[in-house]
């Protein structure tokens, strides 16, 4: 599996993002999963992961990432946002 570069501007927005929301993220726990969101569209997975917080558990964060079959795995973060 294969991380895809985040581009600078993508990163910094991501960022403030996470910082706006006023909560450190925690390492997912396995609860995650069963809310979390995949759909196929024909030549990759589009993902959203519930995203989790030292304050609140589950929060209203979701990072959307797209899992595509290129030599193995290439995951591609798109986005952490409040949808």
């Amino acid at each position: 599996m294969r991380l895809k570069p985040v581009l600078p501007d993508d990163m910094r927005r991501i960022s403030t993002n996470i910082q706006d929301y006023g909560c450190s993220l925690v390492p997912l726990p396995e609860a995650s999963w069963e809310t979390s969101v995949c759909r196929w569209l024909g030549g990759h997975w589009e993902v959203l992961v519930d995203l989790f917080t030292d304050a609140e558990g589950r929060s209203d964060l979701v990072m959307h990432v797209t899992v595509a079959e290129q030599d193995g795995f290439l995951v591609s973060l798109h986005d952490v946002y409040v949808p």
